[in-house]
């Protein structure tokens, strides 16, 4: 069996979707593509638009932040509706159509095993950029966190029970971080530098509960600096120094 078979049967991807990965993938793709390659794969293909569906959809289109390729008159095919689905998800969005729900829940469950794929795909074929990107894309469906999310988000209840991970809702260690405290760092675009500076941190909360609850959470993130060298050894081996 070749790799990419081998690849196809691990996350259990169509023979057509495995073929059409490896054909259309480059070393230059970032998250905007690779949704859009996941969105026309043939698991995908019998998913139907309904009319009470439509007014909906379009309202996604129009507030849409990933699916920017989707126009009006492409919201109702397949491919088009999987990406606006996939954009809602990942924004928090309330959705009114349970048919909608239910495509979603289909759509997310797939799409992480699909991404999955496209990373071990992109990882066979050498690709580095697209193999980063693909391991982005898989947090960002598995966690709901993009790259617009503050570090703490990953504590947040919301991001912890999702359709894929963690369905029993379990309690993690140390709890989740309240709402009210991950809108603020989110709105003032707090990023990880700035949650360990204690002056920044002070301007926003003035030494309140908050403070105390962000200080708590950035102890579980892991932070080291390392010293590293890096030699060569064939084109595709590298000795690494630590």
């Amino acid at each position: 069996p070749t790799d990419l078979g081998k690849t196809a049967s691990l996350y259990y991807l169509n023979h057509e979707t495995a073929y059409m990965f490896f054909e259309s993938m480059t070393d230059s793709m970032d998250s905007e593509d690779l949704f859009n390659l996941i969105a026309h794969a043939t698991e995908f293909q019998n998913l139907q638009t309904r009319k009470e569906e439509i007014e909906e959809l379009s309202f996604i289109r129009e507030n849409a932040i990933y699916a920017l390729r989707v126009e009006q008159d492409e919201e109702q095919e397949s491919w088009g509706k999987v990406l606006l689905l996939i954009d809602y998800y990942l924004q928090f969005g309330y959705l009114k159509s349970f048919a909608l729900i239910a495509d979603t829940n289909y759509i997310i469950q797939n799409s992480v095993r699909l991404m999955r794929g496209l990373f071990e795909i992109a990882v066979k074929k050498k690709m580095a950029g697209t193999m980063r990107a693909s391991l982005e894309c898989c947090i960002m469906l598995q966690k709901r966190i993009t790259e617009r999310s503050c570090s703490l988000a990953q504590f947040s209840e919301h991001h912890n029970y999702g359709l894929i991970t963690n369905q029993g809702k379990k309690m993690p260690f140390g709890g989740y971080i309240k709402d009210d405290t991950l809108r603020v760092l989110n709105e003032y675009q707090i990023g990880l530098e700035e949650i360990y500076n204690d002056s920044t941190l002070q301007n926003l909360f003035n030494f309140s509960t908050q403070y105390d609850e962000v200080k708590r959470f950035a102890a579980f993130l892991p932070k080291m600096e390392l010293k590293y060298e890096i030699k060569p050894i064939t084109p595709t081996i590298l000795k690494v120094f630590l």
